[in-house]
C-alpha cells in the first residue's frame, strides 16, 4: 500500500498537505476541507453571502476596506479570499498624478517654482540637484543659518572656528618647502635617523589603516598616467627636447610639465574639465567620475594654484584644448628664450 504523504494529485502537491489546509466558518462553526470544497457555496446557500462579504465579516470587523490611494472611497480589489492594497487601475501613476493635481494642483519647486515630476506616486520637492541645494549655495545658506547661530552663541565653538580659519590662510609652509626637504635629504644620511624611521614604520605598517593608505596610494601612482591630450601636446611641441620633465611634484601640486632651470610650468587644460571659459558659464555643472563641481568653482581652484606657484618663483604657461599648437610653439620658445 502507498502512504498518504507519498499520494499526489494532479498538481503535483501531496494530499497530506492538502488536509492539513482546513476552513472554518465563523457562523455555524462548520469544517471545510479544501480537497472536497464547498465553503464558498456553504455560504451562498445556508448564510447567504459572498466570500467577500464573509472576509469582511470575519478579518476586519464587518468594517469595509478603503483604496490606499487617498483619493476615493472604493473598496480594494478581491481576489481567491484576500483584498489588495488599491482599487483596480488606481496603482498606476497616471491615475495617481491626474488625482494629485485635481486636489492640489500643479506641484512646483520649492527654490525656483518650475514644474516638478512624480516619483513613486509622490511629487518630487525640487526640479533638479542645483534648487535641492547640493549645489545651490543660497538654499544651504537658509538651512544653516539658525543653526549656526545657536552655535556661535558657545565660546568654545568660536574660537575652534577662528583658530581653523587662520590655519586654512596661513600658506607660509608652502615658501619653507624646498628647504625642509633638503633638510630632510641630510638627515637621512645618518644612519641613526634611519634605524628611528625604520622601526617607526615597522610599527605603523602593523595597522591596517595604513597599509591600506599605502597600497592604495601605490595603485593611484601605478594607474595615475598621461592623458592623451597630454601626450599630444607632449610630442607635437617637442618638450623632450626643450627639457621639460612630466608629472613633477612642486609643493603640494602635481604639474604637469616642469622645466626646473628656466622654472617654466606648462599647464594642459581640458576644455571640459577645467571648464573652458570660451565654452562654458559659471553655474554651468562638471560631472567626472566620482566628481561633480560648478565651473566657477573649478576657475578658483587653478587661480589659487598659479597665484600659490607663481609666489614660488615659477612662470605658468597655460595651453588649451582648442588652441593652436603651432602658435603656442612659438610663444613657448619666446618664454624659454626671455627667461635667464
Amino acid at each position: 500500500m502507498v502512504g498518504v504523504k507519498n499520494v499526489k494529485n494532479a498538481c503535483g502537491r501531496s494530499v497530506a498537505n492538502i488536509m492539513k489546509t482546513k476552513k472554518i466558518c465563523i457562523i455555524c462553526n462548520n469544517c471545510f476541507s479544501a480537497i472536497n470544497g464547498g465553503f464558498t457555496r456553504h455560504l451562498r446557500d445556508i448564510h447567504k453571502l459572498t466570500l467577500q462579504q464573509y472576509v469582511v465579516l470575519s478579518e476586519y470587523n464587518n468594517i469595509e476596506p478603503k483604496c490606499a490611494c487617498g483619493f476615493c472611497n472604493e473598496m480594494p480589489y478581491f481576489r481567491r479570499g484576500k483584498f489588495f492594497k488599491f482599487a483596480s487601475g488606481h496603482d498606476l501613476y497616471s491615475f495617481f498624478s491626474e488625482q494629485y493635481i485635481k486636489k492640489f494642483g500643479m506641484p512646483k519647486c520649492k527654490n525656483c517654482g518650475k514644474q516638478v515630476k512624480f516619483r513613486r506616486r509622490k511629487p518630487l520637492s525640487f526640479c533638479s540637484r542645483k534648487c535641492s541645494g547640493i549645489f545651490n549655495k543660497e538654499v544651504i545658506v537658509r538651512k544653516m543659518t539658525h543653526k549656526i547661530k545657536e552655535r556661535w552663541k558657545d565660546e568654545e565653538y568660536k574660537k575652534k572656528t577662528l583658530e581653523k580659519i587662520k590655519k586654512g590662510n596661513d600658506k607660509s609652509w608652502l615658501e619653507n618647502y624646498d628647504a625642509r626637504c633638503e633638510s630632510l635629504k641630510k638627515r637621512w644620511k645618518s644612519e641613526t635617523y634611519r634605524q628611528k624611521m625604520s622601526l617607526s614604520l615597522k610599527n605603523l605598517w602593523k595597522t591596517e589603516k595604513y597599509a591600506n593608505n599605502v597600497m592604495s596610494a601605490l595603485q593611484h601612482s601605478l594607474t595615475n598616467r598621461l592623458s592623451k591630450l597630454h601626450i599630444k601636446t607632449r610630442t607635437q611641441l617637442e618638450l623632450d627636447k626643450l627639457d621639460f620633465e612630466s608629472e613633477k611634484h612642486i609643493g603640494r601640486y602635481i604639474v604637469d610639465e616642469l622645466h626646473k632651470h628656466k622654472k617654466i610650468i606648462i599647464e594642459v587644460n581640458g576644455d571640459y574639465i577645467h571648464a573652458n571659459p570660451k565654452n562654458y558659464k559659471a553655474k554651468d555643472v562638471i560631472k567626472v567620475k566620482n566628481k561633480t563641481y560648478l565651473a566657477e568653482q573649478k576657475w578658483d581652484w587653478d587661480k589659487n594654484k598659479i597665484q600659490n606657484l607663481e609666489k614660488m618663483g615659477y612662470k605658468i604657461f597655460i595651453i588649451w584644448q582648442t588652441d593652436n599648437l603651432q602658435e603656442k610653439q612659438k610663444e613657448l620658445l619666446n618664454l624659454i628664450e626671455s627667461t635667464t
